[in-house]
């Protein structure tokens, strides 16, 4: 078996949370909007949430990773990945 060596600073969290907000703080009224949408919809109905838990936490991470890109992103960019994926 191989012994793997422990790199204590191979990932910095406070760096990542930081960057993270500084991510988040610009489009925070979207984001948050974003957040509640899918809060609602992911927790209307405890049987159906099953279904839309995916697709919710889906349009969540592409409006992210749009913003983290540098592409534009409006709020109702969430919309369309929900419904064109």
């Amino acid at each position: 078996m191989t012994n793997i060596q422990f790199n204590q600073s191979a990932v910095d969290a406070g760096a990542c949370i930081s960057a993270a907000w500084e991510l988040i703080k610009r489009n925070y009224g979207m984001y948050l909007g974003i957040s509640l949408i899918a809060l609602i919809l992911a927790g209307c109905l405890p049987c159906v949430s099953l279904f839309l838990v995916g697709p919710v936490l889906g349009g969540i991470y592409y409006v992210v990773l749009r913003d983290m890109r540098g592409e534009p992103v409006e709020f109702d960019r969430y919309f369309q990945c929900l419904t064109t994926h």
